[in-house]
């Protein structure tokens, strides 16, 4: 009898992210924020402009990315917050909250984007939450 022990990152986090913001207005602005930059890497990438390491790993921005920050006034991401703009999640704002439920934990350019724009933080897990309605 052979037995298999492995390690996997199947990426099933079910994670939620929800930003409390102080107006309606301030998170629809996060929302469009964290969209176009989705949009910038996942073209780039798609496009062959970009590598997956390249403005994501290794330490390069794309010019595209750097005009992105300079036109929103935005200075507090790392290099490997763009990872998480390629992996898929879904966000909507309700009210003052912008919610965002993904299966992947590389979430930090989403909570640098909503801290940006002044959120107050909640994130945890919905399999151990599943009460809140959100996620999977």
């Amino acid at each position: 009898m052979k037995l298999w022990i492995g390690y996997g990152t199947e990426h099933s986090a079910n994670l939620v992210i929800i930003g409390h913001f102080k107006t309606a207005n301030d998170a629809i602005e996060a929302k469009e924020l964290i969209d176009k930059l989705t949009n910038i890497v996942q073209e780039g990438v798609t496009s062959g402009r970009l590598s997956e390491s390249d403005g994501l790993e290794n330490g390069k921005f794309s010019g595209e990315q750097l005009n992105f920050f300079t036109a929103n006034n935005i200075e507090s991401y790392a290099y490997s917050d763009m990872i998480s703009f390629l992996y898929e999640y879904n966000s909507f704002v309700d009210g003052t909250k912008l919610i965002i439920t993904t299966n992947d934990l590389m979430t930090s350019g989403f909570v640098n984007t909503m801290i940006a724009k002044s959120a107050k933080l909640e994130i945890y897990s919905a399999h151990d939450y599943k009460d809140t309605g959100y996620g999977r």
